[in-house]
């Protein structure tokens, strides 16, 4: 969404922004600022199939996609462009780490030692740092759908952190989770997200939908 603004700011016209999962995993403020206020088009559960062109590209064919990432039949589009821009995440490239000898882990793709750790002000930055490198964890607040509730969604989020490598398969997970009202503050939504032992939990308290009727 960074990159639609920014080739936007320098004179291209972004024609549209795919995103083959079912929802957006970045900031809302970066869909408002950087889509929204372009008039960029946010187009979830779509991959590109085809590029076309010889020297350079031409265009390319676009298809919605179901939750297991395969095409949808009959739902191709062609759209005219010269220039792709592909997103694949934040994961470091490591071919110079890996020639000079550095041995990595295979699952984090970080280094598996840390030598020595440096510029902290306490003794907490050390650990922190080490999970960094090692196993970065982050709380991950999303929301749920509520069925029969005074609003049609519930905030959540998981009870501890998790491991960032899994927030994407997470998110997935929990977006074909539906919950009947009513709901309490704390309330455990699911137990053991991914296999992790971590619970997802609600955040705010959410009443029926004929409550308000009664009252």
């Amino acid at each position: 969404m960074i990159m639609a603004r920014r080739m936007t700011l320098d004179g291209a016209r972004v024609k549209a922004v795919l995103e083959i999962m079912p929802f957006s995993t970045g900031l809302i403020r970066n869909k408002v600022q950087c889509l929204d206020d372009f008039n960029i088009p946010l187009k979830f559960n779509h991959a590109i199939t085809r590029i076309e062109g010889g020297k350079r590209v031409e265009g390319v064919t676009v298809a919605q996609v179901d939750k297991n990432s395969q095409v949808i039949p009959e739902t191709e589009e062609e759209i005219s462009c010269d220039t792709i821009l592909l997103s694949m995440g934040l994961i470091p490239e490591n071919e110079l780490t890996r020639e000079v000898g550095i041995k990595l882990d295979p699952v984090t793709r970080g280094p598996k030692e840390i030598i020595s750790i440096t510029g902290n002000g306490c003794p907490k930055g050390i650990k922190y740092a080490e999970g960094e490198f090692v196993n970065p964890l982050r709380i991950l607040p999303i929301t749920v759908k509520v069925i029969g509730g005074e609003f049609p969604l519930v905030s959540v989020k998981t009870e501890k952190a998790i491991p960032k490598r899994l927030l994407l398969k997470t998110m997935t997970e929990i977006a074909e989770i539906e919950v009947k009202a009513p709901l309490d503050i704390g309330q455990v939504i699911k137990d053991d997200l991914m296999g992790t032992g971590v619970s997802l939990v609600a955040t705010r308290n959410i009443k029926r939908a004929d409550s308000n009727l009664r009252s």
